[in-house]
């Protein structure tokens, strides 16, 4: 499993040492967001779990390299699946296009924005319509609530008996030893 994070560093990692008991896995985190979440990037378990951090690009030129390197990253993996958060990473939407050939899960965390201010902002549209995409190519969604499933199936017809709920789990302390459901990963 590839899991691509570039926010939600605590959440991700946690996600990532869950999945790592039963499988091989390669979280790429945003080293920013993860030193800002985390103090530091994370070191995988050197078995299971390898954690790769990438920089930020700062340009639109970085931005194709960043897309490059991701893309790299996640084909010399040859995962079964891609499993992305979303986030509006101008090197994971050059790169997505490249990567639509793997199985691809998303973790939708908030299906419509929260406020209206936050929709009429340019940045706001951008990451609507990055969104949209995301959500119009993904073989699976997960969200964090069955009221959440009924919006993402009803903004996204088209996910109908493939949008999952899962707990969200618990944030700000040691990883959790989880036992997978029949039918997971």
């Amino acid at each position: 499993v590839v899991l691509v994070a570039f926010h939600f560093a605590e959440y991700s990692v946690l996600m990532a040492q869950a999945l790592a008991q039963f499988h091989h896995v390669l979280l790429i985190l945003d080293k920013a967001n993860a030193t800002a979440e985390l103090g530091s990037v994370p070191s995988g378990d050197g078995v299971n779990l390898e954690i790769v951090a990438l920089d930020r690009p700062q340009s639109l030129i970085g931005a194709f390299a960043g897309a490059n390197e991701l893309v790299r990253r996640v084909t010399d993996f040859h995962p079964d699946v891609l499993h992305c958060q979303e986030a509006v990473s101008n090197s994971l939407v050059l790169a997505m296009p490249r990567l639509q050939a793997f199985p691809m899960v998303v973790s939708v965390h908030d299906p419509r924005p929260h406020s209206g201010d936050e929709a009429k902002s340019l940045s706001s549209i951008k990451r609507l319509l990055v969104l949209r995409r995301w959500r119009s190519i993904c073989d699976v969604a997960l969200t964090h609530g069955e009221a959440l499933v009924t919006d993402i199936v009803r903004l996204y017809p088209r996910l109908e008996g493939r949008v999952l709920s899962v707990p969200h789990g618990p944030l700000g302390g040691p990883p959790v030893t989880v036992a997978p459901e029949p039918g997971c990963l």
